[in-house]
């Protein structure tokens, strides 16, 4: 009995689900879009998981799969030049569309706190572009 509890909790704490992100906002379809899937260690730094998508319309759908469960953040941005790199304004705003889980308003770069959400089940999350 107690191996079977211990088997059972230890696939509990293994599962994977999927993560299905929806764009939206879009003010052209120029480039590519940019996302990351993060963990706090890594928040906006090397992402955990990440897609290089088309941008083929005014909204995105993007699905990961076999993600673990845990704690993550998103973070996205819409690559119009091809460089690879959000690019900044002189005053130190983006100068391409971005988004981020939880689509908090900012004034100030993101913190963890900002973005973070839980992955316990199959979750949808729509992400509004800001710009």
């Amino acid at each position: 009995m107690i191996i079977a509890m211990l088997l059972t909790a230890g696939f509990a704490f293994g599962q994977e689900h999927e993560l299905n992100l929806k764009f939206n906002g879009f003010e052209n379809q120029e480039g590519s879009l940019m996302i990351g899937v993060y963990k706090q260690a890594n928040f906006l730094q090397k992402p955990s998981f990440a897609k290089r998508v088309e941008i083929d319309g005014n909204s995105v759908e993007v699905n990961f799969k076999n993600i673990p469960e845990g704690e993550y953040g998103v973070s996205c941005y819409q690559d119009s030049n091809g460089n690879s790199s959000l690019d900044y304004s002189s005053n130190g705003m983006p100068s391409e569309a971005w988004g981020m889980s939880t689509n908090p308003i900012l004034k100030a770069p993101p913190t963890w706190d900002d973005v973070k959400f839980d992955l316990k089940t199959d979750k949808t999350l729509t992400i509004k572009m800001q710009k």
